[in-house]
């Protein structure tokens, strides 16, 4: 709302106050998970676990089991076709 007449002034910024504040909030939020995911990553890499296969099982144990299992046949399909295997 850009409305600038003087009833609708301090309304209006105290509501652009409050959109601000929350999206901070959600950054900083947001700021700290990485901080925890990447935490976690480090302990994972300290007890021998290697970091990249734990973030590629984390990305497919995430996804959709039906797209997952399409997109491996694709693979699977495009590998055939240049004389790859898995």
């Amino acid at each position: 709302m850009l409305d600038r007449t003087a009833s609708t002034i301090t309304v209006t910024d105290k509501q652009l106050q409050a959109f601000v504040e929350r999206i901070q909030r959600k950054h900083d939020e947001r700021r700290d998970l990485a901080a925890d995911v990447s935490d976690i990553f480090k302990e994972a890499k300290g007890v021998g676990y290697d970091v990249k296969a734990l973030r590629e099982t984390v990305r497919i144990v995430s996804s959709d089991r039906a797209s997952r299992r399409e997109l491996e046949s694709l693979v699977d399909v495009y590998l055939t076709a240049l004389g790859e295997t898995r």
